[in-house]
């Protein structure tokens, strides 16, 4: 089968490796493309087509060249590409990376946070609650409308975690599109082999690991070094050690913290090979995010035998509610704020001390779900899995 990975943005490597979904899908046996944006750059050896919005949208594009299926990541936001495919009888998915807190009517804290994140000083702030109070006053039957239009439109619509999916749920239920349930399905992001392949230490040191852009307000780097300070401002907690690994432009964030606690370092960016290191060898990823669909970094970390405390986000809540009993993954702190998340922190951290995780035997859980292979296979086996129609005819012909 023809399969096109489409990207309604400009393609730039990040934490979601396309190039490795288009080398799975080739070793399944189908002819993978790539759609994104113009001025993108695409992955080397795959076709890709770099078009504008405008071409995105017509179902002549997809005719031409003659698609069987697509895997769309657009957010639940591009309904119109969805229909063009759909016109051109291309069957397609939505690869959502999303927490599924779609509307700012029924989740305006996470939109606020959202919104608000980057502003500083009064005229932005200002300028942020306007646009919070247009959407929430009178915009949010036109954004909730097209993001049914999406759902509606796309053949399967895939979340990373379930707690996402129960979230998109609840939005469909109370929009009376329960017909719409069906096409919902929980699928995570895979995480790169030599997390899967490489060795897990059972003996941890008491270390804790965290990652991110930390110059980007969605990852609230000002959370994670007040939680942090406030975490070694106990001495029984004085031995821990903490590694902060990204971009050097995030470095100044941190600069009070690593003078003042010598436990501290930042690291820099590091390549997956020494992040797989540090993650072997510590016993905690720390994520502060204001949002997020699904960390990828948060997978890496349960892949080597790491558990994940981080903010109340559908991602970790949804680790933190998986296995045979609550808890066993990490901790969810009870809210974006210091004290929260650095109580979440020590409360895992006891749990190691009391020999209450089994590295080897968190890994053996979700090393099986988190390949390459099965994640694409599964997307593929749901492109294709639905009873309503094997092969969609086009609703439209290419002209001669």
């Amino acid at each position: 089968m023809k399969i096109a990975l489409l990207l309604a943005a400009p393609w730039i490597p990040g934490s979601v490796d396309m190039t490795e979904y288009l080398r799975v899908l080739r070793r399944m046996g189908h002819d993978p493309v790539m759609i994104c944006l113009d001025r993108s750059e695409g992955p080397a050896g795959f076709e890709v087509y770099a078009e504008t919005r405008t071409v995105l949208q017509d179902p002549a594009f997809y005719l031409r060249l003659k698609l069987d299926a697509a895997i769309a990541f657009t957010w639940f936001n591009n309904p119109q590409i969805i229909s063009a495919m759909k016109k051109a009888g291309v069957r397609t998915l939505i690869r959502g990376d999303s927490d599924g807190l779609l509307s700012i009517r029924d989740f305006p804290a996470h939109h606020i946070r959202v919104r608000m994140s980057g502003a500083r000083g009064i005229m932005p702030r200002l300028t942020g609650v306007k646009h919070l109070l247009q959407r929430y006053l009178l915009e949010y039957r036109n954004e909730d409308r097209y993001r049914l239009d999406s759902l509606d439109q796309a053949d399967v619509s895939v979340l990373e975690t379930t707690a996402a999916g129960d979230n998109v749920k609840a939005f469909l239920i109370k929009h009376n599109r329960r017909d719409l349930l069906d096409r919902l399905k929980v699928v995570p992001h895979f995480v790169a082999d030599g997390f899967l392949t490489g060795p897990v230490a059972a003996q941890r040191d008491k270390a804790v690991v965290a990652i991110g852009r930390w110059e980007d307000p969605q990852k609230n780097a000002p959370l994670l070094s007040a939680a942090i300070s406030r975490y070694l401002a106990k001495p029984q907690h004085k031995s821990t050690r903490f590694y902060l690994i990204g971009p050097e432009k995030g470095r100044p964030e941190f600069a009070s913290l690593t003078a003042r606690h010598p436990q501290v370092e930042f690291v820099g960016p590091q390549n997956p090979a020494s992040v797989r290191r540090y993650l072997a060898c510590s016993r905690i990823l720390l994520s502060s995010s204001r949002w997020e669909g699904s960390p990828v970094v948060g997978n890496e970390a349960l892949a080597m035998g790491a558990t994940v405390v981080g903010t109340p986000i559908p991602a970790f809540v949804d680790i933190c509610n998986r296995g045979e009993k609550r808890g066993e993954f990490g901790r969810v702190a009870a809210g974006h704020f210091p004290a929260a998340l650095s109580l979440a922190l020590e409360t895992e951290m006891d749990a190691w001390e009391m020999g209450g995780r089994d590295p080897r035997a968190i890994s053996e859980f979700w090393r099986p779900q988190l390949s390459a292979e099965t994640v694409v296979g599964e997307l593929v086996r749901l492109l294709l899995a639905d009873d309503r129609a094997a092969q969609r005819p086009p609703q439209l012909a290419l002209a001669n």
